[in-house]
């Protein structure tokens, strides 16, 4: 009887496990569409319409793949390895920033001064929300 209370519990606790393993195998990748900062200032809409006038002001970046490639490239020229876990993206994007705000890469679009990495955040969560 305790083996098959042991096998039972085992199930049991495996079971569920599982959908709190999917959460944290959730791909890094997707925070770069999260603009931290700008997330705890306004709302998802403003955000969308931010990164869709990004998009209109920038046509070269107005497509994932493209935003995704300038946001993972590193001040090196090397892109960020796409294996890198939530919190070494969010300490690097926020790195990017505030290289950009030091050199003068802003943008300004719909009254918010951004710096472009987060410009390229809102353009990507803009694609992902549509």
């Amino acid at each position: 009887m305790k083996r098959r209370a042991f096998l039972l519990y085992s199930l049991s606790a495996t079971v569920l496990a599982l959908p709190v393993a999917g959460c944290l195998d959730r791909k890094p990748m997707e925070a770069l569409a999260e603009p931290q900062v700008l997330m705890r200032l306004c709302d998802a809409p403003t955000i969308q319409k931010i990164g869709e006038a990004y998009r209109a002001k920038v046509p070269a970046e107005s497509g994932k793949e493209a935003l995704t490639e300038r946001l993972l490239e590193a001040s090196s020229g090397n892109p960020l390895p796409t294996k890198t876990d939530n919190n070494a993206l969010h300490a690097f994007l926020s790195n990017k920033i505030k290289q950009d705000f030091e050199a003068g890469r802003i943008v300004t679009l719909l009254g918010w001064m951004l710096s472009e990495t987060e410009a390229r955040q809102c353009a990507l969560f803009s694609l992902k929300s549509s």
